[in-house]
């Protein structure tokens, strides 16, 4: 069986258990619809009065990136579990490349996140928000949003091989999803934070690939925005995959006898 293989059905195994779970199935998505409406009602009049435009425009692709942010303590938790519940041992024993059942993780989830994201979509065209690009810019949008999808898999996958229990998961990642969400300029305008935050929301990767799906939705400047979300997430991905695939490796060598 080749890897390409392996990680197709590795991939397709993460999805279909999600979607064997009603609960996680209903809560992935409604979470982001329930926040693109509380904060489109709360902060919609502040914002525009402040910054102009459409608040919605800013939104909807923060809240789409919210499926990935607010999924990586659940998809750390995933992965966790398949490395202690005895699955691994299985797989290793059907010759399964490392590397497959590594990366077939953070497909199926990258998946699943794009799938919840849609939803999201769905919901924000009849409230307002429409592309107001060309084709290519729309397709992007949703390439520039796989590319965020992908980073946060890939974090997951590197906080589950990092772990030491469930519990150390939440504890440890739980405020980095809220101040990767929060910290960024998909909530509110750059301008709007104070002055000390300011370079920090700036760098966030979140802010980065939020500015470059609203440029590329709604038009502006793209040069800049695109070449910096890609080169974050790019780069955060293949960092977040080597230090990943080096802990896996390790508990590999550690568990042979």
């Amino acid at each position: 069986m080749t890897a390409v293989r392996e990680t197709w059905i590795l991939a397709r195994r993460t999805v279909l258990r999600f979607g064997r779970s009603p609960e996680l199935v209903v809560s992935s998505v409604a979470f982001p619809l329930l926040l693109l409406v509380i904060q489109l009602v709360v902060f919609r009049h502040l914002v525009e009065e402040f910054a102009g435009g459409n608040y919605l425009d800013r939104l909807t692709p923060a809240v789409m990136l919210a499926t990935a942010i607010f999924s990586l303590p659940v998809n750390a938790v995933g992965f966790f579990s398949d490395l202690h519940d005895g699955i691994l041992s299985r797989f290793r024993s059907m010759s399964i490349s490392r590397g497959a059942f590594l990366a077939g993780r953070v497909l199926g989830d990258t998946a699943r996140i794009a799938a919840t994201a849609g939803c999201v979509l769905a919901v924000a065209v009849p409230l307002g928000f429409s592309f107001t690009t060309s084709l290519p810019s729309v397709l992007g949008f949703a390439g520039v949003f796989l590319s965020g999808a992908l980073m946060f898999s890939w974090l997951a996958v590197f906080a589950g091989a990092l772990s030491s229990s469930i519990e150390a998961v939440h504890s440890t990642f739980g405020p980095l999803v809220l101040l990767a969400y929060f910290w960024s300029s998909g909530f509110i305008p750059v301008a709007a934070f104070p002055g000390i935050l300011q370079p920090v929301v700036r760098a966030n990767p979140v802010s980065a690939v939020q500015s470059a799906m609203t440029a590329l939705s709604q038009g502006g400047g793209l040069m800049r925005p695109v070449t910096y979300a890609v080169c974050s997430t790019a780069g955060l991905s293949l960092v977040f995959a080597l230090l990943a695939r080096h802990i896996f490796d390790r508990r590999g060598r550690a568990e042979t006898p």
